[in-house]
């Protein structure tokens, strides 16, 4: 059985291509300005454009009359989107390491599983968040309050942009590279078990 063909090395080399997809997508959905467009407010994760054209970054706490934007929940959601770039990025090192060598330890390929499963639960946890918040109570004067007494609306209950779909997009395609990175794990691990690890 010498010279046998490596059985996981396509599903290893389709799950970075995936993955490599994914980062591209999650990374602009994070970097563009269209979370929301609803009531001529545009809201990304760094920026935030007012009704009267005026834009206000993620840093000037304050300027901006709603402290959502400010807010602790919203750092999250930026910080977890960060954080899925970082995994994502380590996941893609981690699989050309992988298909660089000409013989690994399937071991490897259920550690970078993981990596994909971990950007891909950051990117969906950061999403989900922020769909869960973004609603904002005003009161009768059209001001956002968080004081629910005062509450006679909620506003940008939907009106998502197409940052907030490539990021979901983003996001399943890592769930598709940990899949495609334990399918391959798999067909190693069948490999050795049925013809040896010198084959």
């Amino acid at each position: 059985m010498l010279g046998m063909k490596d059985v996981s090395r396509p599903p290893l080399l389709w799950a970075f291509v995936v993955a490599f997809f994914g980062l591209v997508l999650s990374a602009v959905g994070m970097a563009t300005p269209e979370w929301t467009v609803a009531r001529g407010v545009m809201i990304g994760l760094w920026t935030l454009t007012d009704e009267n054209g005026v834009s206000y970054s993620w840093t000037s706490t304050g300027d901006y009359s709603g402290d959502f934007f400010y807010s602790s929940w919203f750092t999250a959601v930026r910080a977890l989107m960060m954080a899925a770039m970082i995994i994502g990025g380590l996941g893609l090192l981690t699989n050309v390491g992988i298909l660089a060598k000409k013989k690994y330890k399937f071991e490897f390929t259920n550690i970078l599983m993981c990596y994909y499963f971990l950007a891909f639960a950051l990117v969906v946890i950061s999403a989900a968040v922020y769909c869960c918040m973004i609603p904002q109570g005003i009161n009768d004067r059209g001001y956002i309050t968080n004081i629910k007494e005062d509450i006679v609306e909620y506003i940008y209950l939907g009106g998502y942009g197409y940052s907030m779909w490539l990021s979901w997009i983003g996001s399943g395609a890592f769930l598709l590279s940990a899949g495609m990175s334990f399918e391959g794990s798999n067909q190693k691990r069948v490999q050795e078990r049925l013809f040896g690890k010198n084959q």
